[in-house]
């Protein structure tokens, strides 16, 4: 039985959901608990983390729904999923809402989606 949930065709599955929980988790998290933005000195690098996120989120979504109907239900909810994250941001200590995470979100969601369109076109 356990042997048929560890079978290789679920693993972009179980990829999918760990990254939704890893954004969620991520995302709702004080900042106490993440560490310097400023990381490598460059101003705003949080918006490469949002943007690789977002970019995984819609590839292994793409991975799993085949259908195009399903996979364009899946990037309209990452992306409502971005902005709510992003409102609920306001209320956590020592985080704040900013647009251009959204964008850097968007931009993610449309890169893995552009990725996966030119892979199943071969």
């Amino acid at each position: 039985m356990i042997q048929k949930f560890i079978h290789k065709k679920y693993l972009p599955v179980y990829i999918l959901v760990f990254i939704f929980v890893g954004i969620v988790v991520i995302s709702l998290m004080p900042s106490s608990g993440i560490k310097s933005q400023s990381i490598f000195n460059i101003p705003n690098f949080d918006k490469i983390g949002h943007f690789i996120a977002y970019l995984a989120f819609s590839f292994f979504a793409g991975l799993v729904f085949s259908r195009k109907q399903k996979y364009m239900i899946a990037l309209i909810l990452g992306f409502v999923l971005g902005i709510v994250l992003e409102k609920i941001q306001s209320f956590i200590p020592g985080r704040s809402m900013s647009i251009f995470d959204v964008y850097a979100n968007t931009a993610g969601l449309i890169s893995g989606f552009i990725v996966i369109y030119f892979l199943q076109k071969k």
